[in-house]
């Protein structure tokens, strides 16, 4: 029996954290009116049998949104070290990709928490983001 892959996050960075306060915001107008866009590309880090960087990045759809309290641009770079992975590149990907991104996207919410609770319209927690098939994965 093969053994189990296993994801382990070696590295997390923000290498771009931008939080804009909407001036135009109404407190008593539509609450959940937020809009997001997101993006991921994966890399295989060269010289390396299993280490991958994952890009992560979360925003504001200014087009579409509906009274937002804030706009924001959060990207994070993560590199993940997959354990185990024997000859199968695609399975040791997918496992990146499939258990990478929510990480990822769980530490951009954490940020963007931190980043608003003392903004003028408070704490704004982004909501959950459906990872549906088929994914767009762009290799960098």
């Amino acid at each position: 029996m093969a053994e189990a892959q296993q994801l382990l996050i070696e590295d997390l960075l923000f290498p771009t954290l931008e939080v804009r306060t909407n001036e135009k915001h109404d407190v008593q107008g539509e609450r959940a009116g937020t809009q997001l866009k997101y993006g991921q590309q994966i890399e295989k880090i060269q010289n390396s049998e299993n280490r991958y960087g994952l890009v992560v990045s979360v925003s504001t759809d200014n087009e579409t949104s509906v009274n937002p309290p804030y706009r924001f641009v959060a990207e994070a770079y993560a590199i993940f070290v997959v354990n185990n992975q024997g000859s199968d590149l695609e399975a040791a990907r997918r496992l990146v990709v499939d258990n990478g991104t929510p990480i990822v996207i769980a530490a951009i919410r954490e940020r963007l928490a931190e980043l608003t609770a003392r903004a003028p319209w408070g704490r704004f927690l982004i909501n959950t983001i459906l990872l549906a098939e088929p994914r767009t994965i762009t290799y960098i």
